[in-house]
């Protein structure tokens, strides 16, 4: 997980008092190792929320995990149940495979505590949880909810009311009963004179009455400035309706919740009943002067609210709603059918309008700090979005689409981006003909597009490009202004990633022809971009470098800085190929710290590989698979199949270069799958070229001499590729007889991309040979395994049989960590486990590791 984030747990505004036979019954059930999933059941105000996260601040030192809370009550449906987990996690899904997969992925080998806060918002999420346990083993899940989720898995723990006196008359109070004290504590809050002793049998019966509920006690005490605690007792049980529940083994005393909101309702004037109700559309919280604009709060109006304790006023200054005061307010505000919709059109209009604001910093000037306001603001933003698609407000989504599809964009958040942005199309497509709808369909078709690009659906990305060329053509305008607005861009975007260098010039060369015309610099911009990295695939290093720095010229003009970090990765890369290495790596650590202020996992791992590919030419391997491992780490978060091709390829080398032929062949193995399956053909052919070298050393002639030729012959190989791969031509044709060499490069011309590739992976599948030495894998000593451990895993393996962390391996055998942790699935893989435990048991039955 990203070491940057040790938790997301919030500051609590309130004390936590008591409770402590519940902690203590709690923590023992979550230290069985037969209990992965606690839900913490009861009654919406009970505390189940701040019981747990009180757990989670105690789980570094209890259980020895770092604490993780996800938010459900946002949520709209279960559509974003696994997004808002991995969102918890600071991890962005950007992979081909579903959420759940790539989530499943993640923690399969992680140790943490997840609290999963309002589950009853989210029934229909209760089958991806399901699924996803035993996907993740080792991670504890601690639920809030109303209801049981009714999962075999699940272990359950009833939360009650803080504990209260059962007769009147007990003695020292405040110090033996919970809610008294609890109670007591809010009161001297609000009214500086209260004093419990003397209304000590109020306190007691108000404690009585709603059970010990603390937000039932909160919302009362919130009474004690304008009413005695007599007063407020009598109120309370004047009017004792019960909360709805489905527990049948409550008392009814236990449903008093309903008569606090009541009596709290009817104490409002009739000006905050009506903000109250207004202010239920909102989501994850709000601004004032979202509040103002939406509601027509005044600041008077939000600080009796506060005063009253139906709301919270956050240290940053963000409101928040309890979600059970949220939904009380929302039915109130259903039952005035004009007055929801026009809430629910007010909230959409101010969102998108606070997103449409943002347009032209997100693509420059303030660009970060615009970033850091959407994320704010993201589930507010999201439900606006949801509510102009339900609408078909074309309009709408025009004005939203540009900043909302660049946040998405930079954050790395593709998948949702995908998913809200397919919807938009979806409803815009079904709409009739018009020029709103069109102009709306051309913002969200760029974006659809971009993602579709980021997971390798290159189909899907055309298809996009193709509706907005027509719609271009149909309305009979140029490009729209804004932020990359041409569909020829992201086309060379994909003739790049085919290797197609020649269609890529061709494709920006209209994006920049058009730009110059119209005057517009980003889309001018961009096209430098390309021009850029197609020319540096056609070996025209000069020209490729003239493009970059226009490019860069323009960005620092826009103040684009998050577009700096590629054109300094194009610059960097430029540079090692005219053989500047110190240059290429100033640029391309510029580029990480950029990235890296946006928190952008891509860009960070996109400029390690750069970094690696420059310590590898150096000669220095630990620096070389220490950037290797840490992009391989960031691309496998966040799924990225390209980037996690490209990392393992770099580590294939660094082990080929150390003739560590097991660990070469593995990253090569899984490198060239990745590469194949979304066609990435620029790792792909120089894979070739690397693998070919591999088995070279191993002794094998007519394979490596096909894999060359057919690099050099392919026009979609760069023309650096193109190099290596004639300089090892004409280096191992020195050695081979001429009858095996012309007929081994003859047959790599004419061979054909899928029957090589494929043969090549079945080939990586077995133990590589050497033609003298037979299998290079050692099979000492004597394994009952498909496939044997080597000696460095044999000394993995012991290192973890005798308990030592990753770190410490890493000392003792002088590895990097991501090298142990490669070692360590390996031997989890040839084992047929899961994690270090089942690896130690299963070695002993094995007899491959002796207890001492």
């Amino acid at each position: 997980m990203q070491q940057s984030k040790s938790s997301n747990l919030p500051l609590q505004s309130t004390p936590f008092i008591g409770r402590r036979e519940e902690i203590a019954e709690i923590v023992k059930q979550l230290s069985d190792p037969g209990c992965q999933l606690l839900t913490l059941v009861g009654p919406g105000g009970i505390g189940k929320t701040r019981l747990a996260l009180q757990l989670a601040s105690m789980s570094s030192e209890t259980f020895k995990r770092r604490s993780f809370v996800v938010y459900l009550q946002p949520l709209r449906s279960g559509e974003f149940f696994i997004p808002a987990i991995a969102d918890a996690l600071g991890l962005p899904l950007m992979g081909q495979e579903p959420a759940l997969v790539q989530l499943g992925q993640y923690l399969f080998d992680k140790e943490a505590f997840i609290i999963l806060d309002n589950f009853e918002h989210l029934p229909d999420a209760v089958d991806q949880l399901s699924v996803l346990l035993p996907s993740t083993p080792q991670i504890k899940y601690l639920i809030t909810s109303r209801e049981a989720l009714n999962l075999k898995e699940e272990w359950l723990y009833p939360v009650l009311g803080l504990t209260f006196p059962e007769k009147l008359g007990a003695k020292s109070i405040e110090q033996n009963y919970d809610a008294v004290q609890f109670f007591n504590k809010q009161a001297q809050r609000v009214y500086a004179d209260f004093s419990p002793a003397e209304e000590e049998e109020a306190i007691v019966r108000i404690c009585q009455l709603v059970d010990g509920m603390p937000l039932a006690l909160e919302l009362a005490a919130a009474w004690r400035k304008t009413l005695a605690c007599q007063e407020i007792a009598d109120e309370i049980q004047s009017n004792l309706e019960f909360l709805t529940t489905r527990l049948r083994n409550l008392p009814e005393r236990h449903h008093s919740m309903q008569t606090v909101f009541d009596q709290t309702w009817q104490r409002l004037t009739e000006e905050e009943q009506e903000v109250f109700n207004r202010l239920s559309v909102f989501r994850g919280g709000f601004q004032r002067d979202a509040a103002d604009n939406v509601t027509g709060a005044s600041l008077p109006i939000l600080s009796a609210l506060v005063d009253k304790s139906l709301l919270r006023l956050d240290a940053d200054g963000r409101y928040q709603i309890h979600e059970l005061l949220r939904q009380f307010a929302a039915e109130q505000l259903e039952k005035k059918v004009g007055d929801i919709q026009q809430a629910q059109v007010d909230h959409a209009n101010y969102f998108i309008q606070f997103l449409h604001q943002r347009s032209k910093d997100v693509a420059g000037g303030r660009q970060r700090e615009a970033l850091l306001e959407i994320k704010q603001e993201l589930d507010n933003i999201r439900a606006a979005w949801l509510w102009a698609v339900a609408a078909v407000d074309a309009d709408a989504l025009a004005k939203g689409s540009e900043p909302l599809g660049l946040y998405y964009q930079y954050l790395g958040g593709y998948l949702e981006g995908l998913t809200l942005f397919s919807q938009a199309a979806e409803v815009l497509n079904a709409q009739p003909q018009s020029e709103v709808r069109d102009l709306a369909l051309l913002g969200v078709l760029m974006y659809q597009g971009w993602y579709h690009l980021r997971f390798g659906r290159y189909q899907g990305t055309e298809a996009c490009m193709v509706q907005m060329q027509t719609i271009y053509q149909r309305l009979k305008i140029p490009p729209l202004p804004g932020n990359i607005t041409d569909p020829n861009a992201p086309l060379s975007f994909v003739a790049l990633a085919r290797g197609d260098y020649a269609a890529a010039v061709e494709y920006a060369e209209q994006v920049r022809q058009v730009a110059e015309l119209q005057k517009h610099a980003i889309n001018r911009q961009f096209a430098y971009h390309l021009l850029a990295e197609a020319n540096l695939g056609l070996g025209e290093y000069e020209v490729a470098l003239v493009f970059a720095q226009q490019a860069y010229a323009q960005a620092l003009i826009s103040g684009d800085r998050w577009f700096m970090a590629y054109i300094l990765n194009n610059m960097g890369q430029i540079a090692v190929a005219l053989g500047d290495k110190k240059m290429g790596k100033t640029h391309f650590q510029a580029s990480y710290e950029i990235r890296q202020s946006f928190d952008d996992p891509e860009g960070m791992a996109l400029a390690l590989i750069n970094l690696g590919n420059i310590a590898l030419k150096e000669g220095s391997f630990a620096e070389a698979e220490e950037h290797y491992q840490r992009s391989r780490g960031i691309y496998q978060d966040i799924n990225d199949k390209g980037g996690l091709a490209a990392a393992n390829q770099g580590l294939g080398i660094v082990f080929n270069q150390q003739d560590e032929v097991a660990l070469s062949q593995s990253y090569f193995q899984q490198a060239l799958h990745l590469a194949v399956d979304i066609d990435y053909r620029r790792v792909l052919f120089s894979l070739m070229v690397h693998i070919a070298e591999l088995l070279w050393k191993l002794g094998q002639i007519e394979r490596p001499l096909i894999l060359l030729a057919f690099a050099v012959n392919h026009p979609s190989s760069d023309y650096d590729l193109q190099s290596q791969a004639k300089t090892l031509i004409i280096k191992y044709q020195k050695t081979t007889p001429p009858e095996i060499f012309s007929a081994a490069t003859i047959k790599g011309e004419e061979s054909d991309l899928g029957p090589l590739t494929s043969d090549l992976l079945n080939q990586l599948s077995l133990p590589l040979m050497r033609p003298s030495e037979g299998v290079v894998l050692p099979t000492e000593p004597t394994q009952n395994l498909i496939q044997p451990l080597t000696p460095r895993e044999f000394d993995v393996l012991k290192l973890l049989c005798e308990g030592l962390t990753n770190s410490e391996i890493a000392d003792e055998l002088v590895l990097a960590i991501g090298t142990v942790k490669f070692y360590s699935g390996q031997i989890y893989r040839k084992l047929g486990v899961r994690n270090r435990v089942m690896a130690v048991t299963r070695a002993r039955e094995l007899d491959l590791i002796n207890p001492e």
